[in-house]
């Protein structure tokens, strides 16, 4: 994955204020550590948190590309740019759809209640032998994972198996 923040803006409805800095990772959890160039912190609002609270300790940290929902918290973050949205969550869906419909490869999916992990890793084994694959890391299948997982999918890989809950 690389795109412009304007570009996101453009793929999830948002609007691109700052910098137009080019990102190449997209990060929600702000306790991850190593987050290197092209990171883009995706900040979120939910029932009993609020990760805008954290815009400042990333940009600290060395992230100069947001996606947010509210643009107080990001005065005074020179050289920063961000991608203001209504709803963090949809906008990364969006983003990952878009960015899904790029692939020119096959994108597998494995749901269902139980072994999905198990699945995913079988058929890693089994066709990376043949060809080039990605598979979602660990057990990205929520709301916030399968996204991530999507936009994780190198340009190289002819198979991408995406695990789904």
């Amino acid at each position: 994955m690389r795109y412009r923040l304007s570009q996101i803006a453009q793929m999830c409805g948002g609007v691109h204020f700052g910098a137009d800095v080019e990102v190449c990772d997209v990060v929600t959890d702000s306790r991850s550590c190593g987050f290197g160039d092209g990171a883009m912190f995706v900040a979120m609002k939910g029932v009993n948190h609020d990760s805008h609270n954290f815009l400042g300790d990333m940009y600290q940290s060395g992230v100069r590309a947001f996606m947010v929902e509210c643009s107080e918290n990001i005065a005074g973050l020179e050289g920063a740019g961000y991608v203001l949205v209504d709803n963090s969550l949809d906008a990364l869906q969006s983003l990952a759809a878009a960015h899904r419909e790029s692939f020119k490869g096959v994108v597998v999916g494995i749901t269902g209640s139980n072994g999905k992990t198990v699945v995913k890793e079988w058929l890693y084994q089994l066709l990376s032998k043949f060809c080039n694959v990605y598979r979602s890391p660990r057990s990205y299948n929520s709301q916030i994972g399968v996204p991530l997982s999507l936009l994780m999918i190198p340009e190289s890989s002819e198979i991408a198996i995406i695990e789904a809950g």
